[in-house]
């Protein structure tokens, strides 16, 4: 059996409770005891004050159950103010008084959740109490509970202690610091197991002592008729004392209150203008767990070092900071407590946050600023597996050094950062314990992980979780080979060697490296569904994997002003938006395209290296999977035959645009082995114009004339470099989006001028259709390759040639977005539609609009989104023809700011002498210009202002010498704001 002792601190009315005994210089007073039997634990509160005078706390209620037989489930508690007590079983099974190990109130195979409760206890004359009781359990088991709760004034139970299953595995879960006339206690306990009980007794309640500052001085300045300390309210008559360990204390009314000596309190609070500081290294003990600084109050280091504050007690304490505390340490030395930190203010830590006991659990809720100066510490001397504590971050911390966890491998320390809360970190450090990290907010870590390899670590970036990683280790290589050097395993990383050492997660939400080194992952596997950023230097993979797996409206980044390498590289991104590779990218193995269109943003795509083989794999399809917007090399090895389907696809060039269904591939088939090593490189321009040609140019004099008329400016570049070797080459390209016509018109030939186009090989047949034909050359050279191919007609009438849609864009303007697109020529076309994304993640339809049925000729349209949602608002424009098929432009973004909407002028007719003109949903400071002009173009105002604290502007303008008539005022903000006014 185990026996824990819980406190409860209740808040009442701020009055004192005069005790019937108190000690002066030179005696030692001693509570009496309560408890009865010698065979229970005692717990004893030793009082010792130094020539002074000290109220003792008045016992309000107390049960121990020595005083009944065995089976009683009911009784009258003792006590200033009695009180009933009370127990059901509606399961059947036992809950009652029993003596078996101890006179106590026991729960045995309750078959059901018995239940125990006291009746009201008046607390109306308090200031504030104090619950304390022991809970036993034995080999109690798993779904066996007991749990604690109080009530205030009726209202509703409020959990202060449990414990669920598990033999002698006891948590305190709960503590407050209440307001009310009344208290009540429930016990609720369930019991299934032969031989297993939960049992408890020596429940008290006691008032205890507050005292206030009565003026500015020591800690332990008791002088009598002038102490520190006032038992009657802020500034009020001494009470010729100094603090005891349960009492409360309140310094306030601009007293400032001295730690000279190792001070104690059961609770502290700091409210506004007052001071607690230190003078002298000591700790300053919260016995009780009450620690409150309300804004305006400090407690603070006053240039001490060593100080610290302790929490000292195994039950749950709780830290309110509206004001600011500033202090070395705060440490955490009892097992089983907790800590909740809430307010709005700041805590700084000079040094370290140390958790050095067993099964405690820290929740940070502030809001405000909270800076440990050094180490987050956890440091168990436990060796039971049970035995966790841990640190839950819900808001802003920075720990400017180390989250360092002891070598206890039996213990497991768990940091939990949660959806939406920032963590600044330099390392992480486990050194040889058991250490959990889960991330699903934010992680800003600026150093590296050490001794991840001698312990069980997990770390642990849920699917939300963002980790900016910013190396600065010189030697990337070392540190990833340390902490990513593993093989997928589940839903985690497992090291081969080692398979309980849980590392890293399958997906990085994020991730940021920085470094001027080498950075070389060797054996790494993992995910990326993020940005991907790295300065200083080229990342090699070595002989892992990374996969861009972006998912919803994820714009995913990879950007490295060096260029970046990659091992194995699949592109397995789901996103509704594109991928971008903002610098140069080479995959030297292996490239597999699953899903995803990657911008190349003007860059070069290298897959393979020179003499070395590499292999592209690409799931088939004409919606997703190509790369735009720039270059695809690719490298020959000796003794390949390239081919666009089979082998390595050494022939295939995954190409297209950025619209919807705009898959334009290059292929590239030999008719025999190359004899050296090289690469080629294609690269498509997209266009949507044509060009007559002058003169005409016959592609096949042999067969008559069969004369090119128009070519597409739409261009696919070639060149090679280094290639020998190879016969009878073919190519072919594909095309999208073409108008109607016949397919037999188009031909593939090579631009020579401006209006001019000659030709290599012979001509290979449409395999396509007109609107998104497939045609090629055949018996080329290797020579040949490097080539500006295009896409002709030999039938501009039938056969036209240009893209439907030239453009689609929108942007907003006040408080709309509008949406503009033009089209070269239409052919069957019904209507547009204009879909924005939902909620649900799908498109839906914002408005439609008639379309020009078939014309040969440009043609503009623009519609409005008069109801956007703030922030980021995704667009696409649907074709439909008149037979029902569809095709869809490429995705446009508008970051909406609803600041349109938050621009008012009044009078507006101005019939008076002033012109009230309010902007609001501004940054505070934002200087905004602001200019009129009549219908003429003169302006009649201009200035500047800015925005006040609140993020609002108002300004009134004399207009009444204006000339009468209309007038433009416009408002310069990011997007410029026009109104109308009129002035009569």
């Amino acid at each position: 059996m185990r026996a824990i002792h819980m406190m409860l601190l209740l808040r009442g009315k701020r009055q004192i409770i005069a005790g019937s005994s108190y000690n002066k210089c030179g005696f030692l007073y001693i509570r009496d005891s309560v408890f009865g039997s010698s065979m229970k634990n005692l717990f004893l509160v030793l009082l010792l004050s130094i020539c002074t005078i000290q109220i003792a706390s008045a016992q309000l209620w107390t049960e121990n159950f020595d005083s009944y037989a065995d089976g009683v489930t009911s009784g009258t508690a003792g006590g200033s103010v009695g009180g009933n007590w009370s127990s059901t079983v509606p399961g059947g099974g036992t809950f009652e008084k029993g003596s078996t190990l101890g006179e106590r109130f026991y729960s045995y195979q309750t078959g059901g959740e018995g239940v125990w409760t006291t009746s009201p206890i008046n607390t109306s004359g308090t200031g504030r109490a104090l619950i304390e009781m022991n809970v036993f359990g034995l080999l109690v088991g798993a779904g066996d509970y007991i749990r604690c709760y109080y009530k205030v004034d009726s209202g509703p139970e409020i959990l202060f202690f449990e414990q669920v299953g598990g033999l002698l595995n006891f948590s305190l879960t709960g503590s407050a610091i209440i307001t009310g006339s009344s208290l009540e206690i429930v016990i609720r306990s369930d019991v299934d197991g032969i031989l297993t009980s939960f049992s408890f007794d020596d429940v008290v309640v006691t008032a205890v002592n507050t005292l206030y500052s009565r003026k500015s001085g020591n800690w332990n300045d008791g002088t009598i008729g002038n102490a520190t300390w006032s038992a009657a309210s802020l500034g009020g008559i001494s009470c010729d004392c100094t603090p005891l360990t349960t009492d409360y204390l309140i310094i306030g009314n601009s007293n400032t209150v001295d730690i000279n000596v190792a001070a104690t309190a059961g609770g502290i609070e700091v409210q506004n203008t007052g001071v607690l500081r230190w003078t002298s290294v000591n700790d300053l003990n919260v016995d009780r767990g009450i620690l409150q600084v309300n804004l305006g109050g400090s407690i603070n280091r006053n240039g001490q070092a060593g100080v610290q504050i302790d929490f000292d007690r195994g039950i749950v304490n709780s830290m309110i900071v509206n004001g600011t505390i500033t202090t070395e340490d705060i440490e955490i030395t009892a097992a089983n407590a907790s800590l909740n930190i809430t307010g709005s203010g700041s805590i700084s830590l000079i040094d370290d946050f140390r958790i050095i006991e067993d099964d405690i659990v820290v929740t940070n809720d502030l809001t405000g600023t909270f800076t440990i100066g050094d180490d987050l510490v956890f440091d168990q001397p436990g060796d039971v597996a049970s035995d966790d504590s841990e640190f839950i971050n819900n808001q802003n911390l920075t720990i400017t050094s180390d989250i360092v966890v002891g070598a206890n491998n039996d213990d497991d320390n768990i940091f939990t950062n949660s959806a939406g809360a920032i963590l600044n970190v330099v390392t992480i450090n486990p050194t040889d314990a058991d250490f959990d990290f889960l991330n699903s907010g934010t992680v800003n870590q600026s150093g590296d992980f050490s001794n991840i390899a001698a312990g069980d670590t997990n770390i642990d970036n849920l699917g939300s979780g963002t980790w900016n990683w910013n190396f600065v280790q010189a030697a990337f290589d070392a540190d990833l080979t340390t902490v990513l050097n593993c093989t997928a395993t589940g839903n985690n990383f497992n090291y081969g060697a080692a398979g309980n050492q849980r590392i890293i997660p399958v997906s990085y939400h994020h991730l940021s490296l920085t470094n001027s080194g080498a950075k070389d992952s060797n054996n790494t596997t993992f995910s990326v569904a993020g940005n991907w950023t790295v300065s200083g230097a080229t990342f090699t993979e070595g002989t892992g994997t990374i996969t861009l797996n972006g998912a919803g409206t994820t714009v995913q980044t990879i950007s490295n002003s060096a260029g970046e390498t990659f091992n194995i590289l699949i592109i397995n991104n789901t996103s509704t938006a594109n991928i971008i590779f903002s610098n140069a990218v080479t995959v030297s193995n292996t490239l597999t395209m699953t899903s995803g269109i990657v911008n190349l943003s003007n860059t070069t795509f290298t897959l393979g290296s020179s003499g070395v083989a590499s292999d592209l794999n690409r799931t088939a399809s004409t919606t997703t999977n190509w790369m735009y917007g720039g270059s695809f090399r690719r490298f020959w090895p000796t003794g390949q035959t390239p081919s666009p389907t089979a082998g390595n696809l050494y022939g295939l060039f995954p190409l297209g645009h950025s619209t919807a269904s705009s898959y334009r591939p290059v292929a590239i088939t030999a008719g025999s082995n190359i004899t050296a090593t090289g690469s080629v490189t294609f690269n498509h321009v997209n266009a949507s114009s044509v060009t007559d040609l002058s003169p005409l140019y016959d592609d096949d004099p042999t067969a008559g004339v069969i004369n090119i008329v128009r070519k597409h400016n739409a261009q696919f570049i070639g060149s090679t470099s280094g290639i020998v070797g190879g016969t009878n080459y073919t190519i072919s390209v594909t095309m999208t989006n073409l108008l109607a016509g016949t397919a037999s018109d188009i031909r593939l030939a090579v631009s020579n001028g401006a209006t001019t186009v000659t030709n290599v090989g012979a001509h290979v047949a449409n395999s396509g259709t007109a609107p998104s034909p497939v045609v090629g050359r055949s018996g080329l050279t290797v020579a040949n390759l490097t080539n500006d191919f295009r896409i002709t007609t030999i039938n501009s009438t039938n056969t036209p040639l240009p893209i439907e849609l030239l453009d689609f864009n929108a942007k907003q303007v006040d408080s709309q977005v509008v949406l503009n697109w033009s089209t070269a020529s239409e052919l069957n076309n019904d209507f547009f539609t204009i879909e924005r994304l939902n909620e649900e993640d799908s498109f839906s339809e914002v408005v439609r609009v008639k379309g020009s049925g078939t014309i040969n000729e440009s043609r503009s349209y623009q519609v409005y989104d008069r109801t956007p949602k703030a922030g980021k608002n995704y667009y696409r424009l649907k074709q439909t023809d008149f037979d029902g098929q569809f095709s869809y432009s490429k995705i446009v973004m508008v970051d909406f700011n609803e600041i349109g909407e938050a621009v008012n002028l009044y009078p507006n007719p101005v019939n008076q002498k002033t012109l009230t003109i309010e902007v609001k949903q501004l940054k505070s400071g934002q200087q905004v210009p602001l200019q009129i002009t009549s219908m003429l173009g003169v302006q009649t105002f201009s200035a500047f202002y800015n925005a006040d604290s609140a993020g609002r502007i108002r300004v009134s303008i004399q207009v009444d010498q204006w000339s009468l008539g209309l007038y433009l005022v416009q408002i310069g903000m990011d997007t410029p704001v026009l109104r109308k006014i009129v002035i009569e």
